[in-house]
């Protein structure tokens, strides 16, 4: 046990060592490049810090536990919005709510909609659904890069930025983030199965919130230094990557099947949570302090529930 708690102290030590390394390299390549630091967050740093998910979640389908998977990427979308986006923006508000952050809203409420009906009807999820998943992903990707000002300079002489040191400070983040969260996500499994928790629930809780340690330290890192807009790019990113990328990878390696308290609570948690931060952002333009407390509260008393 003791082997276990120091584990899971030096993951978040190499996470957050990680994290910085990632924002330093991102905001100098968002400077180097025409693209804003919200693009940035979706199709760059939201894949990046989703690595561990999918580094996890194919180690669990190949071990024959898929509710770890379906489990966490669940867990992991509630956590990125009641708990991580809440955290950043108690730090730091988001006073602005820019135009190209409308699509990545209106695509995560569609893709929690598809969620909760899969999983009312008691559908498998084989390779079938994996390829559509990774079109609809890919169709996500060429739009934002199409329609929301990612434009890369032909003249990138004038930068002060060498580029090999941008892409050192990113290789260096990624690979510390996800060498920190599996040593964090490891050791927090063997913990929890001291205490006989069941699969789903490890996956819910625990794993999710190991695998989104990545989105959470880059989060109040942006949230540290003022660039929140980066932080929710991030965290709408990560969520699509868990279900349209990361889900469909896992298709690949077997059927997922739905557990029964997952399709009739877990995914309405996260069609809630994922409404209302959409809900808050359209109609406010802005994400307040009072909206991550709110938050705060609401997951905590969700991650207490999964226990009691």
């Amino acid at each position: 046990m003791l082997t276990n708690i120091l584990l899971l102290i030096s993951g978040l030590i190499i996470l957050i060592a990680g994290s910085e390394s990632l924002i330093r390299g991102s905001v100098r390549l968002a400077k180097k490049i025409n693209m804003s630091e919200f693009l940035i967050g979706v199709l760059i740093i939201s894949l990046g810090t989703s690595l561990p998910e999918l580094s996890s979640s194919i180690t669990a389908m190949l071990n024959q536990h898929s509710e770890i998977v379906i489990g966490s990427l669940i867990g992991s979308n509630i956590t990125n919005i009641l708990l991580i986006m809440s955290a950043t923006v108690i730090l730091s508000p988001i006073t602005n709510i820019g135009k190209d952050q409308s699509f990545q809203k209106l695509a995560n409420v569609l893709m929690v909609i598809l969620m909760c009906l899969i999983g009312y009807l008691g559908l498998l999820i084989n390779y079938v659904f994996g390829v559509i998943f990774l079109f609809i992903l890919l169709f996500i990707m060429f739009y934002e890069i199409k329609f929301n000002s990612v434009h890369i300079e032909k003249e990138l002489k004038t930068k002060k930025d060498n580029v090999l040191l941008i892409f050192a400070f990113i290789v260096v983040g990624l690979i510390a983030l996800i060498y920190g969260a599996n040593l964090f996500i490891n050791s927090a499994v063997e913990i929890a199965k001291v205490f006989n928790v069941s699969e789903t629930v490890i996956g819910i809780s625990l794993v999710a919130i190991g695998t989104s340690l990545p989105e959470l330290t880059v989060s109040l890192m942006s949230a540290i230094r003022k660039q929140v807009s980066f932080a929710l790019g991030n965290i709408l990113g990560s969520n699509l990557y868990n279900i349209f990328g990361i889900l469909a990878v896992s298709s690949f390696f077997g059927t997922i099947e739905i557990p029964t308290r997952i399709a009739n609570i877990d995914n309405f948690i996260m069609l809630f949570a994922t409404l209302y931060l959409t809900l808050v952002a359209l109609v406010l333009k802005k994400i307040p302090r009072w909206f991550g407390i709110f938050g705060v509260i609401l997951y905590i008393s969700y991650i207490t529930s999964l226990y009691i």
